[in-house]
């Protein structure tokens, strides 16, 4: 499946969803689902964002494509709004008390049995040759795991030679060669190049989670760790949502997952 048809399917079920449960929420000209004031998350987990400083500063990002939407949203339209948002998704699970209490969750993402904390949107300053990038970790678990977390999106970003080689560890950590496709571009797959220098600079592990139907994005994982030359490069495992839907033991979160997600 593509991201497209992924993206259509998610908009079938968020429009039933929300006919179903009454729940306010308005369409782009694209086809996307949003919903306004926090109504895209899981209720109990909104609750738990609004007392963290941290997690609550996130419900004000703006959405990137804000000015294409109807009026009023163009000037108020945020990221999280959005039913195809893989951050909104992160977060109704992961900011669920449960969640952070399930023994089977923690040992998918390789944290052992226990509870375990989450942060959103970390600063993973990863060294470059002239200073640091400062772009952002979708989530980071007990200061062990980096995730980075896909859902509708086509791939993990463009990247060039010119880009990569800013990495003050790239050329030690990866073979350039083997970073490109029949044609000799460079693989859509930044966001995987960068975890992976970020999860070795912080010796940490790196999960990726990804929809158990978007095989093109594991096999974009799987082929850019093909490229690793690094002897000691840090542990990465792949995990789909399902998976992880399946192993939630909250009978109203379990069932939000389903109807607006299909997971």
């Amino acid at each position: 499946m593509d991201s497209n048809t992924l993206r259509e399917r998610i908009r079938r079920l968020n429009e039933a969803y929300a006919a179903a449960t009454g729940t306010p929420h308005y369409t782009s000209s694209s086809g996307v689902v949003l919903y306004p004031n926090g109504r895209n998350l899981y209720h109990e987990s909104l609750k738990a964002i609004e007392k963290k400083d941290d997690w609550r500063d996130r419900l004000d990002n703006a959405h990137s494509h804000r000015a294409s939407f109807p009026a009023p949203h163009a000037d108020n339209a945020c990221e999280l709004d959005s039913s195809n948002s893989s951050d909104a998704l992160l977060m109704s699970i992961f900011c669920h008390e449960t969640t952070r209490r399930n023994h089977n969750i923690s040992r998918l993402l390789g944290v052992g049995a226990g509870p375990f904390e989450v942060d959103f949107g970390w600063k993973a300053k990863v060294d470059l040759i002239d200073g640091t990038d400062r772009t952002e970790v979708d989530m980071v678990v007990e200061d062990k795991v980096l995730v980075e977390a896909k859902l509708t999106e086509a791939d993990f970003q463009s990247m060039t030679s010119e880009k990569l080689k800013r990495y003050e560890m790239f050329e030690e950590m990866f073979d350039s060669r083997r970073l490109t496709d029949s044609a000799g571009a460079f693989l859509p797959a930044y966001q995987i190049v960068r975890n992976i220098l970020a999860a070795y600079q912080h010796t940490t592990q790196l999960v990726f989670i990804y929809h158990a139907d978007r095989m093109d994005l594991a096999n974009l994982v799987l082929k850019t760790c093909t490229a690793i030359r690094y002897p000691n490069p840090p542990p990465i495992s792949l995990v789909t949502w399902q998976e992880i839907a399946s192993e939630v033991n909250h009978q109203g979160l379990s069932q939000f997952l389903q109807l607006k997600y299909g997971i």
